[in-house]
């Protein structure tokens, strides 16, 4: 009798299999309703420099309300906040500087304003920098604090101080000054700056500064006026005390204008209320994601072609939930906030590891 040539039978029996796999890990992604793989971003996934009059960044356009006036050719922005306070902006980092009898007080100096702050400071006043104050460590908000006199007296909550002391950096001078929970800075014996520690928000020592007769507040790296929050909610040290600002400023502050410490205007209540209403879509969205992604049934997918890999079943699930929270938040806020494109996903991932883990 004359053999049947194997490679064909082989061959069936292997397109078999295939077709079995397929089938299965379809059935599976039907069943769990996930998409691995399709992390799909919404700004280019490579980025080149070499020629960048063909290169495209195709972000969203940002809505009205988060522009800000145009930063002139000199590359910063003076506005006049009332009674001696002055907002300085470059359309990225903010902060504010009070003009008074006695001299200049300076809050934060980012280095993206550098010496420039000095020359703001003379298109107003030609008296001396007195007092400087830090709103908290972070260098890119205040890594030029070392451009005022060398008498001006520096003030600090005491973690910022202890935090500016294991850093040791000549750019941040050690605080003169530090306090525990609250601060007055007093002009003929009445307050012209009230500074308040609230806790571990952002980060140990990030402080509220207050200008009572300006009703106007600063607080650097929580709320960004007509903006998402940055990169993992501004990579708060403590994800609860960040939720609980947007109430925290309303119960105890009356604020007509807000500086955020970043981009490109002053803040209002209403930029305040429109993060309290984004964090907690975000918060209720997370939620509902992580009660409808299942570890196990990312593990039926991606476990069988990456044995003996859990960092892959890890990634893929984080990927997922990020994923879902993103797309079903994205087209809700892409025309009230700047930004949904650029750092939505960071701030998904932020909240769900904080709902999982805090």
């Amino acid at each position: 009798m004359k053999l049947q040539n194997p490679v064909f039978p082989m061959f069936f029996i292997l397109f078999l299999c295939s077709v079995s796999i397929l089938a299965s890990t379809a059935l599976a992604q039907q069943q769990t309703n996930i998409t691995i793989g399709n992390n799909e971003s919404f700004t280019p996934s490579t980025i080149s420099l070499a020629d960048s009059s063909n290169t495209q960044f195709n972000y969203y356009p940002v809505p009205g309300n988060a522009s800000g006036p145009p930063v002139p050719e000199k590359g910063y922005v003076v506005e006049h906040l009332g009674d001696g306070l002055y907002f300085l902006g470059n359309g990225v980092y903010n902060t504010m500087f009070m003009v008074t009898e006695g001299g200049v007080i300076a809050i934060d100096a980012p280095p993206a304003i550098g010496d420039k702050y000095l020359q703001a400071i003379s298109e107003v006043t030609d008296k001396p920098v007195r007092y400087f104050i830090y709103s908290h460590t972070h260098k890119d908000h205040v890594g030029s604090a070392h451009i005022f006199p060398d008498n001006a007296t520096y003030i600090a909550q005491e973690e910022t101080a202890n935090q500016l002391s294991l850093a040791n950096d000549s750019s941040r001078p050690l605080p003169d000054i530090t306090f525990t929970d609250k601060y007055e800075i007093r002009v003929d014996n009445e307050p012209v700056l009230e500074l308040d520690y609230p806790g571990v928000t952002h980060e140990a020592g990030n402080i509220y500064i207050y200008a009572p007769k300006q009703k106007a507040l600063m607080f650097v790296d929580v709320i960004y006026p007509g903006w998402v929050p940055f990169d993992g909610l501004g990579g708060s040290e403590n994800v609860t005390g960040f939720m609980d600002t947007p109430d925290e400023i309303t119960n105890n502050y009356n604020v007509d204008k807000f500086i955020g410490g970043h981009l490109t205007r002053i803040g209002s209540v209403e930029d305040i209320k429109a993060q309290k209403e984004f964090i907690l879509d975000l918060k209720s969205t997370a939620q509902q994601v992580i009660k409808n992604v299942s570890f196990a049934d990312i593990a039926k997918v991606v476990g069988p072609s990456n044995p003996g890999n859990p960092w892959a079943i890890t990634n893929s699930y984080l990927d997922e939930m990020t994923n879902q929270c993103t797309d079903e938040l994205a087209d809700k806020w892409k025309n009230r906030l700047g930004g949904v494109d650029i750092f939505l996903d960071d701030n998904c991932a932020a909240m769900l590891k904080s709902l999982r883990l805090d």
